[in-house]
């Protein structure tokens, strides 16, 4: 987990509480403070950490340099082959664990596996929709061109797979795409649990991020570089300039109806 000093302390306890719930628990949690954090937050990671002494490993540094740097940081101090991935906002499903490693362990040429993820907003029992993801290796590898064909806070994968592709990119917005393409474009087998194991948290912040400008040029540079290596195609990039043009200037009231029925 990355963790920054916007986080709210009761999602943190949630996605804590989580991954100790989990029917095979993980053998460390590493938390990378990405910057300096308020108290509340610090008070809530210092109780884990009395509770889970043998489990709980927090690390980071004074200074916020973005997501993709945190998590390459964590990477690097996690001790197992099979790390998953877990955001400090979001709500591991109780077998969800269990169920992504007897899937690695079942599939040695999968270096990485996610699922699909409920939505929700405000409480996990309020689900507004599912996001599915591709399951067979030709429709991931033929989503990625265009679109995440992952949900991030879903995956487990193999630290050796990631860290040989260099891991996580220094972009603000999209590291995971950008990484799961570049694992595809190297030959690394991917998949998708056709199963939701985690409570994804929504609202009308994500649309906002969405429509970030920085956001969007991030999301289509990561196809124009998967275009230079030969793998989206100059019809994949101009799909995605034309449908991020459209993201951004459409009302949000518009794009937030056009969300729900592709969820839908």
């Amino acid at each position: 987990m990355s963790l920054y000093q916007g986080e709210k302390p009761e999602y943190l306890r949630q996605a804590l509480d989580s991954m100790m719930a989990q029917t095979y628990l993980p053998s460390e949690i590493v938390i990378v403070k990405d910057g300096l954090l308020p108290d509340e937050l610090n008070a809530v990671l210092n109780e884990y950490q009395s509770k889970y002494a043998n489990v709980m490993r927090i690390v980071g540094y004074s200074d916020n340099r973005g997501l993709g740097k945190a998590l390459n940081y964590g990477i690097d101090i996690c001790k197992n082959e099979y790390i998953a991935r877990m955001d400090t906002d979001d709500i591991s499903k109780p077998e969800r664990c269990e169920k992504e490693l007897l899937f690695l362990l079942s599939n040695p040429p999968i270096c990485g596996v996610g699922s699909w993820v409920d939505e929700f907003e405000g409480d996990p029992t309020n689900v507004i929709s599912t996001r599915r993801v591709p399951i067979e290796q030709k429709d991931i590898y033929k989503f990625c061109k265009r679109r995440n064909p992952f949900n991030h806070p879903s995956m487990m994968y193999k630290k050796s797979a990631v860290t040989s592709v260099g891991g996580y990119s220094s972009l603000r917005y999209g590291q995971d795409y950008d990484l799961f393409g570049r694992l595809l474009i190297n030959g690394y087998l991917l998949s998708n649990i056709p199963e939701s194991l985690l409570y994804f948290r929504t609202g009308s912040n994500a649309i906002r991020r969405r429509k970030n400008k920085q956001s969007i040029k991030c999301y289509i540079d990561t196809v124009k570089y998967f275009n230079k290596m030969h793998y989206s195609s100059v019809f994949d990039v101009l799909y995605v300039e034309i449908s991020q043009m459209l993201l951004y200037i459409l009302p949000e009231t518009i794009v937030k109806r056009i969300y729900k029925v592709v969820r839908k």
